[in-house]
């Protein structure tokens, strides 16, 4: 039986050469990179799913994705890797995506990007057994670096919950020669999944930064499975150079990196604020193409 949220969609033939041949619009929205190329058609594909912007980007008075704390489950030394789906690795799918700016909106290239989360039951990878050849006590860890382009990608599941906390992933960000931003991501209170009320952990919640919800987009595969489609922008600070300690995600050293600057005045802001409007225009200029070419039945 047809999921009732789920949309059948006639693609019009410039938006099918996007998705390519046989693509299931419903199952997989298309690359970034392949919208950019196929210019006005990229735009009306990217509506069957856009992710609109982040309110990190919006928010004039926080150029930079809000920091918080660690936690105690981090570990060094994570697989590089950008598929956290390893066998034995069970829950609802979690495709998620972005991109990597500086505070002036530029792309960083080669950002570090650590990510650690719990499983489905809201259950962390603490074993003694560290093995990164192996992937043994690093389930459901992994870290990448950001495109040329500053964009990243990281296929992995949503977690579960544990008592006081509400569904998140960690991660540590890093532009090359900078300090390191810790922060989590999370879910938005619509979310429906392992039977949990998100809205309600979110509610209860100390640690949750509302600028640090992802955009959430649920698709189906061709079998009718569910998974979500998620996208955050990360706003990482300029640097100054100087000498402090970083972690790398290797090895603990010290190491000559730098601190941080934060763009304080109104004209950065204001700056921000108007790329921010005019992202905004665009999505809503590329929603009302696709209305126009799509057909949905």
């Amino acid at each position: 039986m047809r999921s009732p949220n789920r949309r059948t969609i006639r693609l019009t033939p410039e938006v099918a050469s996007v998705l390519g041949p046989g693509a299931d619009p419903a199952a997989a929205p298309p690359s970034r990179r392949a919208i950019l190329k196929a210019g006005t058609a990229g735009a009306a594909a990217l509506a069957l799913g856009a992710l609109g912007l982040t309110p990190t980007l919006v928010d004039a008075d926080e150029l930079d994705t809000p920091s918080l704390t660690e936690g105690p489950y981090f570990k060094t030394n994570s697989p590089l890797r950008t598929d956290l789906r390893t066998p034995g690795v069970n829950g609802v799918w979690l495709n998620l995506s972005g991109i990597v700016t500086d505070e002036q909106d530029r792309p960083v290239s080669g950002a570090l990007l650590d990510f650690w989360q719990a499983d489905a039951t809201g259950s962390y990878s603490t074993g003694t057994t560290d093995d990164p050849t192996t992937l043994a006590g690093y389930e459901l860890r992994g870290h990448q670096y950001s495109q040329a382009d500053g964009l990243y990608q990281l296929a992995t599941i949503i977690p579960g919950h544990y008592t006081g906390r509400t569904l998140h992933i960690h991660v540590k960000v890093q532009a090359p020669s900078s300090s390191i931003l810790t922060t989590q991501l999370f879910f938005p209170d619509s979310l429906q999944v392992y039977g949990l009320d998100v809205g309600a952990l979110n509610a209860q919640d100390s640690i949750i930064n509302p600028l640090c919800v992802m955009i959430l987009n649920p698709y189906f595969l061709t079998d009718g499975t569910l998974y979500y489609a998620g996208g955050f922008h990360f706003v990482v600070p300029t640097a100054t150079s100087t000498t402090t300690t970083t972690t790398s995600p290797t090895t603990t050293t010290t190491t000559t990196t730098t601190t941080t600057t934060t763009a304080t005045t109104a004209k950065a802001r204001a700056r921000a604020l108007a790329r921010a409007r005019a992202r905004a225009l665009a999505l809503a200029r590329a929603r009302r193409l696709a209305t126009a070419r799509l057909r949905l039945r």
